[in-house]
């Protein structure tokens, strides 16, 4: 009797100090607004369209757990890259930006999640595409939070209740040029005083 008593509160204490273990599907294709991800406005040749499959941009899922406010406390998730195929390469809602522009990342897992945490996420792109390298510092997503959606390991993941688009900044070489110049302008008055 005291060996069943024992052990029956051990387990109980075992099972009241473990983690749980959710996970979420972060998409902007499964649910409106469908916020999409597009080209910043003075992209050259591409100008305010979605972003397409085929451009070769690289998002990535960073996430930490709390509300977070400072994006450089977040830690580096999984890189995905644009929706090629399902549709999300002809599907426009209207938006101003064409069709396109679409993501499924891979469900992420997080480990240490327990009843009544939260998560905070951030999508954010890099790479280097036909018209430049992207100006990862200012393509990034909004910050958002998940907390009861991703509740239990259950499969399938609970999709993300934030569709988070972004938009995509290439400088212009000739913001490169005016820099190096500036730079190099500055060095030379430098020298002479």
């Amino acid at each position: 009797m005291k060996r069943s008593l024992v052990a029956a509160i051990l387990g109980l204490a075992a099972v009241c100090s473990s983690y749980g273990q959710g996970h979420v599907l972060i998409s902007n294709y499964v649910a409106s607004p469908y916020s999409q991800v597009f080209w910043a406005p003075g992209t050259p040749g591409v100008g305010n369209q979605a972003v397409l499959g085929s451009q070769g941009v690289q998002l990535t899922l960073w996430y930490g757990e709390g509300v977070i406010t400072d994006p450089s406390l977040l830690i580096q998730g999984p890189t995905f890259g644009i929706l090629t195929s399902g549709g999300s390469e002809a599907y426009n809602p209207g938006a101003g930006h064409g069709p396109g522009g679409y993501y499924l990342a891979p469900d992420q897992t997080l480990a240490t999640w327990t009843a009544g945490d939260t998560f905070t996420f951030q999508i954010r792109a890099s790479g280097t595409v036909a018209q430049g390298v992207i100006d990862s510092a200012n393509s990034r997503s909004p910050l958002w939070q998940e907390n009861a959606a991703i509740a239990g390991s259950a499969l399938p993941a609970n999709a993300n209740t934030f569709s988070a688009g972004l938009a995509v900044f290439v400088p212009e070489p000739s913001t490169f040029a005016l820099a190096g110049l500036g730079s190099a302008a500055l060095l030379i008055f430098r020298r002479r005083k």
